[in-house]
């Protein structure tokens, strides 16, 4: 093979740079990409019904063979980044006192895993062990599973194998699910992004297959990769014109640093890897191309909606086609084919069209469980075009119902946030199997960093009707204010069941549109005004408020009322059973008010003062975990601020516009700065023209106008308005 190779160095740094297209490496897959692993069974229960259920396989036991041990029992790679490959070591030890172990080969049964030492035959002598490694490089977020399946003398057995993918610090993106025309160039580009406080050096990048060619990107020279003064002796290409480059991705940047051309000659799935070695990390990111000869093709060969287990429950999935040639086409029909399921509906647009050499979603189909079974169907996609592979294409779905649950205990999945400092809190999670067959939970999986999981097997069976603890979450608090809701994912041989698990303060909070509290501003002496403040419950659970207290000038508090988060009014409590007594007065008995979860409280501010001050104070809320406080402040002053009323504006019609001049005076003491004038009437627009009004003068202040024509349907039979602002306010 030839070899194109770019030779470099690294600032402050003395390794060598290579690209290069390496026939061997460590991570090793075919051309197709490996094959999935297709189970089924059918189970009965009382009451005739059979389910369909993924049960083990049949040609190859889960059972080691006689006076053979693997250690360990299974592998699982915890909270992996994507791209960056783990590794496991496997050892198998074959007790027996006379024959010799002889494994034939370990294979995945998904491109998730792969297995280093596996493919070649391995003789392992009585007494002795032999070891492979397993390999994971998440390709996405969330928990992968796989099989090995170990081939050997003695007959063959399965190996469990799963991984958790997390996200990549460097922001590296596997380069998977790809599909491409026939006959096209694809040339993607890699970025990386450098997390640390200090520069990135990328000492190597490679390719292990050689469909994929490597090259610099076309703005290299405008980022960290830096064109050398000269190259070494002796290492120049053969032309003389290879050149130096270096990898250095400045701190908490990103930086293109690779790309790729493949040339998509034949039809096929093409899979390797592309490494990127750094001085911190070595990133293995997955490339997983397909290419589609001519015609119209689906984005992929079988639709599987997620299993529904609740009545009336939805599932939803995306009808994506890549169409192949060198015309666009427009979508004329999307149909399911006889015999129509009713619990099938399909959406789309008439006439969406799928540009030349492109891959669009041109319909959405949902699936709504009715009724109990496995259910299979067609979905065809005629398009305008007459000509043959691009006429039509057909789609097979399936959907399995199988209706049932699992209870869990709130009590178990809800964590409470301690003060600080935060120790662990562990719990265990009690699943009641609902389901009329028994349940294995084969794999858990929590995303959130908060939360470890601890003492999980799998593999575990639930009976039906029964409880379980199969597994125990470990919650180590941040803050004090921590208050968020996450999912335990637990897979099973019905579904991906998600458990809701909750984080909670239990202290009452502020909203933002009372987070200032009461600020009433100036006042008039005498003048009462009303002003309030809402206090929310965010957590699952009620808070209790266990009392309240003010001693503020002029202020009378109550408990407005209590709204739910549907916006539904609860009975209120009265404020008086809440309050704490003034200070010399005998204390009366105080009787918590619990606020329900995710309620709000809405308090009122009754304001009247009887003197001129400038008042600040605060309202003081206590609950069994927390004592806040709401800010209370405004100014009286002797005085009132008249605004004069208005005359009847003459009799007008759409087209005709009317105008009066608003007139003010103010009896305060010192100068009133106007913020602004407005009104609820479509009809008349208010414009200020004098922010400034004097003591004791009369001062025209701004104008309205009346037009007609913007009244509303309820606007329309009323007379024209008057303006009915007079008299002192606050």
């Amino acid at each position: 093979m030839q070899r194109s190779r770019l030779r470099g160095f690294s600032q402050g740094l003395s390794w060598p740079l290579t690209l290069a297209v390496l026939v061997a490496t460590l991570l090793m897959e075919g051309a197709d990409g490996g094959s999935g692993r297709v189970v089924g069974a059918a189970v009965t229960v009382p009451g005739g019904k059979t389910f369909i259920m993924p049960p083990q396989e049949s040609k190859v036991n889960r059972k080691l063979p006689p006076n053979v041990t693997i250690s360990p029992p299974f592998v699982i790679f915890s909270k992996r980044p994507t791209c960056l490959a783990a590794r496991r070591t496997v050892t198998i030890t074959n007790h027996h006192a006379d024959a010799p172990l002889e494994i034939l080969a370990v294979s995945p049964d998904t491109p998730r895993f792969q297995v280093s030492g596996g493919a070649t035959k391995t003789v392992i002598p009585p007494g002795g062990n032999g070891s492979f490694t397993a390999i994971f490089v998440p390709r996405e977020l969330g928990m992968a599973h796989g099989l090995l399946t170990i081939e050997t003398n003695k007959g063959s057995f399965l190996y469990p194998i799963q991984g958790d993918g997390v996200p990549n610090a460097y922001r590296a993106t596997p380069l998977v699910d790809v599909k491409i025309s026939s006959g096209l160039s694809y040339k993607p580009t890699f970025e990386l992004y450098n997390p640390h406080a200090e520069p990135l050096h990328i000492t190597e990048v490679y390719t292990n297959q050689g469909f994929l060619h490597l090259m610099l990107p076309p703005d290299a020279t405008k980022g960290g990769a830096k064109r050398a003064a000269a190259a070494k002796p002796g290492e120049g290409a053969a032309g003389g014109d290879e050149q130096q480059w270096s990898w250095v991705v400045p701190p908490h940047q990103k930086l293109k640093v690779i790309g790729l051309s493949f040339q998509s000659v034949s039809a096929g799935k093409h899979s390797g890897y592309v490494h990127v070695r750094t001085d911190k990390d070595d990133l293995v990111i997955p490339v997983e191309l397909s290419v589609m000869k001519g015609g119209l093709h689906t984005a992929q060969p079988e639709m599987v909606f997620e299993t529904i287990i609740i009545p009336g429950q939805k599932k939803d999935l995306p009808i994506a086609l890549l169409n192949a040639g060198p015309n666009n086409l427009a979508i004329l029909e999307v149909t399911a084919l006889p015999p129509v399921d009713p619990q099938l509906k399909i959406s789309f647009r008439k006439g969406t069209v799928v540009q030349a050499n492109s891959e669009r979603v041109v319909a959405a189909a949902t699936y709504t469980g009715t009724r109990e079974g496995r259910f299979m169907g067609t979905i065809r996609v005629r398009t305008n075009s007459s000509e043959a592979g691009f006429r039509d294409v057909e789609i097979t779905y399936q959907s399995r119902v199988l209706f049932g649950s699992i209870q869990t205990s709130s009590m178990n999945t809800t964590f409470v946030v301690g003060a600080p400092p935060y120790e662990p809190v562990e719990k265990h999670v009690v699943v009641h199997n609902r389901f009329p067959f028994p349940l294995l939970v084969t794999s858990a999986l929590i995303p959130d960093p908060h939360f470890e999981i601890v003492d999980f097997v799998p593999d575990q069976v639930v009976a039906v009707g029964a409880k379980a603890e199969p597994i125990k979450l470990r919650f180590t608090a941040q803050s004090d204010r921590s208050l968020f809701s996450t999912s335990l994912s637990l897979s099973t041989n019905v579904t991906t069941l998600k458990i809701p698990v909750q984080c909670y303060h239990g202290k009452l909070v502020l909203p933002p549109a009372s987070a200032e509290g009461v600020q009433a501003g100036l006042l008039g002496v005498n003048v009462s005004v009303t002003r309030r403040f809402n206090v929310t419950n965010p957590n699952p659970i009620a808070v209790p408020i266990t009392g309240v207290s003010y001693s503020i000038l002029g202020v009378e508090l109550s408990v407005e009322s209590v709204v739910s988060p549907q916006g539904e009014l609860v009975q209120s409590p009265d404020i008086r059973t809440l309050l704490t007594p003034p200070h010399g007065k005998s204390r009366h008995r105080l009787s918590p008010f619990g606020v329900p979860p995710k309620h709000t409280v809405v308090f009122r501010a009754d304001i009247t003062p009887d003197r001129e001050a400038e008042v600040s104070g605060h309202v003081s809320i206590t609950t069994e975990r927390d004592r806040f406080e709401v800010p209370v402040a405004y100014r009286s002053l002797e005085g009132a601020l008249r605004v004069e009323p208005l005359a009847p504006f003459e009799p007008s019609f759409a087209g005709r516009v009317s105008r009066q001049s608003v007139y003010a005076s103010s009896s305060y003491r010192f100068p009133l700065k106007l913020t602004s004038i407005a009104t609820s009437d479509p009809r008349l627009s208010p414009t200020l023209t004098n922010v400034t009004l004097q003591p004791g003068v009369r001062t025209r202040i701004g104008r309205v106008t009346f037009d007609p024509s913007k009244a509303t349907l309820d606007d329309a039979p009323q007379a024209p308005p008057r303006w009915q602002g007079g008299g002192e306010d606050g």
